[in-house]
């Protein structure tokens, strides 16, 4: 590493598949396979500065000549602010996010300087660097002596989620349809579609998931996952108050965000109806 990383480590998991895990200040984590011919990377952090810091990093100057691919795993802008460091390379993302941001950019510049007012300067630099191009059924990438596949999902943490395969399809890049130790935000999300995208995810043989925000874990966090949703939809059967009673009492009592609650419980309420909500919550209860 010719260069110091902004606000995060980077770490090796499995061959050629690394990633970056972001210090919880500068949000969402990096996907990083890096093969002899090319380098895929997956999200490109929260602002254009990170997202020029990251390039530094990964693929510096003064290093071997690769191309370089990016990967949007979805719209919100902590996912891709930094594409104005990938202008030169082929930016891969859903059919439906690569529409949603083209017709929408400036929505997520928007909704991130009201949630992060601190970082309005910054993200008053962010530039409609956008996926070039769409998928609809999985693609496998060459790197050379590496490969990585993006696979579309159906709707779950938003209507546009993929995830990226590396080393023979044992290591998820998951993006936000998987967070640890952090509540996910439901904004965008389809619970009953997210909780059967875990279900695939659970059956697909995976090793190591590196989740868009918190640590990187092994396949039993694609459970946990399901649990803290389950136990978003224990908290809309319960009156307010109580809510940080039970999340001190539970398995998630260490999560970050615990703000979003309240917009989560909005969600849910809005989509399901009581009979689900319970059917879910038992997920977190049993």
């Amino acid at each position: 590493m010719t260069a110091p990383l902004t606000g995060g480590s980077l770490h090796a998991v499995a061959g050629a598949a690394s990633y970056v895990e972001s210090v919880p200040e500068y949000a969402s984590n990096t996907g990083v396979i890096i093969g002899d011919e090319a380098i895929l990377v997956v999200d490109s952090r929260l602002t254009p500065d990170l997202g020029r810091n990251l390039r530094s990093v990964v693929a510096p100057k003064d290093g071997p000549e690769r191309r370089v691919v990016l990967v949007n795993t979805h719209m919100h802008g902590d996912h891709w602010f930094g594409n104005v460091a990938f202008k030169d390379a082929p930016i891969i993302s859903s059919q439906w996010t690569q529409q949603h941001l083209h017709d929408n950019w400036t929505e997520q510049v928007k909704i991130f300087t009201g949630n992060r007012p601190h970082q309005a300067d910054e993200f008053a630099t962010v530039e409609p660097v956008l996926p070039n191009l769409g998928i609809s059924s999985a693609v496998t990438v060459g790197l050379g002596q590496a490969q990585a596949t993006v696979l579309p999902l159906s709707h779950a943490h938003t209507p546009g989620d993929v995830i990226v395969l590396a080393e023979r399809g044992t290591v998820a890049y998951a993006g936000d349809v998987i967070t640890n130790r952090h509540w996910p935000v439901l904004w965008d999300a389809n619970l009953p579609g997210w909780m059967g995208v875990l279900d695939q995810l659970a059956g697909m043989g995976l090793d190591v998931i590196v989740p868009g925000h918190g640590p990187v874990g092994e396949a039993t966090v694609i459970g946990q996952m399901q649990r803290a949703l389950g136990f978003l939809c224990h908290l809309a059967l319960l009156p307010a108050d109580r809510w940080e009673d039970a999340a001190d009492r539970s398995e998630f009592r260490d999560w970050l965000h615990r703000k979003r609650f309240q917009p989560g419980v909005e969600t849910i309420t809005g989509q399901l109806d009581p009979d689900q909500i319970a059917q879910y919550a038992a997920l977190a209860t049993a």
